[in-house]
């Protein structure tokens, strides 16, 4: 099997003008990464064949990102070098904006709705540099991750989000770097190791870490005192107009009364909300046999009661 430098030219010969033909457009700058340290003549060598018979090559760069050249580039980023070769502790923001779009029943196709305040507040923390950490506590379902990868999708080459609850403190120390600040998503960690988390970030100057953690009624308050470090956003259920909007906005097809139904038994829970959208008129006529069934009256019905 033929290995290293040697065949690469020949194997790339010509590649730009294939390229272009093939999408019936000009490129402003073709880049190769190899997985080989080269010397100057040789990426001059490998240039020269993948612009073979291309007639425009003034009008397009080619550029040789050489292995010595990206493990030096990694080195510097520890957060990217994280998500794409440690892929079982980080994955980066898009791949985390993927999943919960996929994840979800409606995902992050609709817009955030009801949270504009809280959604502008995440964001003013997330930039201030005197802020290390920020906790996002709410009821399940209530749209804590898709709030908060709303709020650093200004700084997604920045963000990792950990794919693992049982992070420990020391998980966190080979993401500082000293080129750039990274942002650190935990979502739901462990209950006892949130202060752990947040005292290693503290003590970490190029690290900021939000934590999403799934509370009810009966959790006790998460408390720091008055360390303006560290900095806690409560999501309440939506108010019965945002209610109504995000269902309107998930196009379901409801009656008025079936909605105001829904609104009243999902208590402003988001999921609960969008689930009830996708099952739309479906649901009416479960309503309606559960109903009959029991002998209830809407009104006696209970959340739990609206998909079975």
């Amino acid at each position: 099997m033929e290995c290293g430098f040697q065949p690469l030219p020949q194997k790339m010969s010509g590649v730009l003008k294939d390229v272009v033909d093939r999408n019936k457009r000009k490129l402003s700058k073709y880049v190769l990464f190899v997985n080989l340290h080269l010397t100057l003549d040789e990426q001059n060598v490998l240039k020269a064949n993948i612009q073979h018979n291309y007639e425009e090559n003034e009008s397009t760069t080619v550029e040789i990102v050489e292995a010595a050249f990206l493990a030096s580039s990694l080195n510097n980023l520890p957060h990217l070098r994280s998500s794409f070769f440690s892929t079982s502790q980080f994955i980066t923001w898009q791949q985390a904006w993927f999943e919960h779009e996929n994840r979800k029943i409606y995902g992050a196709n609709i817009s955030l709705t009801g949270r504009d305040e809280k959604l502008n507040t995440l964001r003013t923390l997330i930039d201030n540099p005197e802020v290390r950490a920020v906790i996002v506590s709410g009821a399940k379902d209530i749209g804590k991750t898709r709030l908060v990868l709303e709020a650093i999708k200004h700084r997604a080459v920045e963000t990792v989000v950990s794919v693992n609850r049982s992070i420990g403190a020391s998980d966190l120390r080979y993401l500082e770097s000293s080129n750039s600040n990274v942002v650190v998503l935990v979502e739901d960690p462990d209950p006892n190791n949130i202060k752990e988390l947040i005292n290693q970030i503290l003590s970490l100057s190029s690290l900021k870490l939000i934590i999403t953690v799934s509370t009810s009624e009966n959790s006790p308050t998460i408390n720091f005192g008055l360390d303006k470090r560290i900095e806690i956003i409560q999501l309440s259920p939506l108010l019965e107009e945002e209610a109504r909007e995000l269902l309107k906005a998930a196009e379901a097809r409801l009656d008025y009364a079936m909605e105001s139904w829904i609104v009243k038994q999902a208590g402003g829970n988001p999921g609960i909300l969008l689930l009830a959208a996708k099952q739309g008129t479906a649901l009416t006529i479960l309503r309606t046999k559960f109903e009959q069934v029991l002998g209830l009256k809407p009104s006696s019905c209970r959340e739990q009661d609206l998909f079975f």
